[in-house]
């Protein structure tokens, strides 16, 4: 990324120049700051698309097909169903490439960009005082990247939705207190054998049989 920094910052310094702009008008378009800013983008646009498109494809092919079916065109499937999961997925990915974006944009300072690695630079180089200074930026880096590590987890986690089990129905053939169950199965998991019914009608005894009066 320094290399990139010189060349993108002197690259458009020489054709801002060449289009006829001094060189404060070429400062006030083309600043330190507008360099490493498209800098990190260039950098880090190719890696995050990778972790999204990773994210996108690690989504289950049936939401797609299952959107699809209830009548959602292909666009409002991705934005709807499937961009959102592959979001969720990426979470972390691109939580890690965030923590690496702040800690590589201390190199910018190369191109005069005035970042806590310049400023450390600069009250180590007025105060003679080194050591004292780079473990004060050590430590801000370090609380930088463990705010942002805290709080792109918490977002995971806030997305993250519980996962559903199967639904319980009540049982077909049975009304024993009203018991549920899963359809066709017993508490361990094996097939009810269905009761026959009883037959309706006048019980008949083995012993004498009345006989109706006149």
């Amino acid at each position: 990324m320094m290399v990139q920094s010189l060349i993108i910052y002197f690259a458009g310094f020489a054709v801002l120049s060449g289009s006829g702009m001094s060189t404060n008008e070429i400062r006030a378009v083309w600043s330190t700051f507008v360099a490493g800013l498209v800098t990190i983008s260039l950098n880090s646009t190719a890696y995050m698309m990778e972790v999204l498109r990773g994210g996108i494809e690690a989504v289950d092919p049936g939401q797609t097909e299952a959107a699809r079916s209830l009548g959602l065109s292909q666009w409002q499937a991705m934005s709807k169903v499937v961009f959102p999961q592959g979001i969720k997925n990426s979470i972390p990915a691109l939580s890690n490439e965030l923590v690496i974006n702040i800690k590589d944009s201390s190199v910018l300072s190369v191109i005069g960009v005035f970042d806590l690695m310049f400023a450390t630079t600069t009250v180590a180089g007025i105060y003679y005082r080194q050591l004292e200074t780079y473990i004060a930026a050590a430590v801000c880096y370090l609380i930088l990247t463990m705010v942002a590590s805290k709080l792109l987890s918490m977002l995971a986690k806030h997305l993250d939705a519980p996962a559903m089990g199967p639904v319980p129905v009540l049982l077909r053939g049975r009304r024993d207190h009203g018991r549920r169950g899963f359809r066709g199965q017993d508490d361990r998991g094996r097939g009810r054998p269905q009761r026959r019914p009883r037959q309706k009608g006048r019980h008949v005894s083995h012993g004498k049989r009345e006989h109706p009066g006149p």
